[in-house]
């Protein structure tokens, strides 16, 4: 339950031992900067926002900080005291973890992921306390969901900055598509452990044939590139059995920000519904599909939060951006159809 200066009735408007009631109710504080300082407590010289943020730090309720990029390239109406505003982000900067964003978007898409994070590494009780229903009743509804449903997604490491880029081609067979496609992904770290399964699959019958498959992995900390696994032999796969495809990463390689790249070759159906699925909880999946021009392509996406993309298409191309954090098992399934 959000808690800000907005929501406090007119009378506290100003009161500072309310807001430092308010302040100490709260299990997390959420500080976003842009180019505004905001309004001065004229008994420190300080605006709220800063006098509320250092409050939250003394008394040790967790922070997290949303950093505009460049707040000098905002408008001039969206500045009041720069001067005051740049020793506020250094500060902040030196105080907290920060995050960096430039548009509303990538501002979503980094609270949503950063929230999950510092709420894994700092369990608080929350709103509904948990030496009240949450952990003294385990049969509350409420109790049970959250047990079974949410703090076993926020446990687990995750995956950010999905690229996948699919190239169809013609076969010479009209009933059949080549296909090219290369997916990359940073498996980030939840408990001091990556999820180190790369994993690919087919169902029976969803493909004719397996060229290629090759495995590229990219450390943070070197920004060294290594081909871990390369495979053109698929003679034993049989299509009508379907095709499951797993590699585990070594230990060496169990660091936050591993960049993982996969790249396939193969053969399908051309008139096979394709289904993608995130098998773990992804933030930021960005999909390109490119085609010969005498093909339609038909796209249904499955999720929840699906108002949170943007579809752009034209003749041959097709792209779909998802802000938001997509949910295992939640994706998106195109076809291709012939015009006319």
């Amino acid at each position: 339950m959000p808690a800000s200066m907005e929501y406090f009735p007119a009378s506290n408007n100003k009161s500072w031992s309310h807001i430092q009631r308010v302040i100490a109710e709260c299990d997390y504080y959420v500080l976003i900067l842009a180019g505004m300082y905001g309004s001065i407590d004229p008994e420190t010289g300080l605006s709220f926002t800063e006098r509320e943020f250092r409050y939250a730090r003394e008394i040790g309720v967790p922070t997290i900080a949303f950093l505009h990029a460049t707040p000098d390239s905002l408008p001039y109406i969206h500045h009041d005291d720069d001067a005051k505003l740049q020793a506020f982000y250094k500060y902040v900067k030196d105080e907290t973890l920060c995050k960096f964003w430039s548009n509303s978007g990538e501002l979503a898409s980094k609270a949503t992921t950063s929230l999950v994070k510092l709420i894994s590494d700092n369990p608080r009780s929350g709103w509904v306390k948990a030496n009240g229903i949450l952990l003294g009743d385990k049969t509350h509804p409420v109790s049970r969901f959250l047990e079974s449903n949410i703090l076993p997604l926020l446990s687990q490491p995750y995956r950010e900055n999905v690229e996948a880029h699919v190239a169809y081609s013609e076969t010479g067979d009209p009933e059949s598509l080549r296909v090219v496609d290369e997916v990359s992904y940073k498996c980030r770290s939840v408990g001091g452990s990556i999820d180190k399964a790369i994993t690919w699959s087919f169902e029976a019958g969803e493909y004719q044939e397996m060229r290629s498959i090759s495995i590229k992995i990219k450390k943070p900390t070197t920004g060294e590139e290594e081909v871990i696994l390369h495979k053109e032999d698929f003679k034993d796969v049989e299509p009508e059995a379907g095709f499951s495809f797993r590699h585990e990463v070594s230990n060496d390689l169990n660091v936050d920000n591993l960049l993982v790249t996969i790249k396939a070759d193969y053969i399908i159906t051309f008139n096979h519904f394709v289904s993608w699925e995130m098998p773990k909880l992804t933030n930021g999946f960005a999909l390109t599909i490119t085609y010969t021009g005498h093909l339609n392509i038909f796209h249904m996406p499955y999720l929840i939060s699906y108002k949170d993309n943007k579809i752009t298409r034209w003749n041959g191309f097709f792209s779909c951006k998802f802000f938001t954090c997509v949910l295992p098992n939640e994706g998106l399934g195109w076809q291709f159809f012939k015009e006319g």
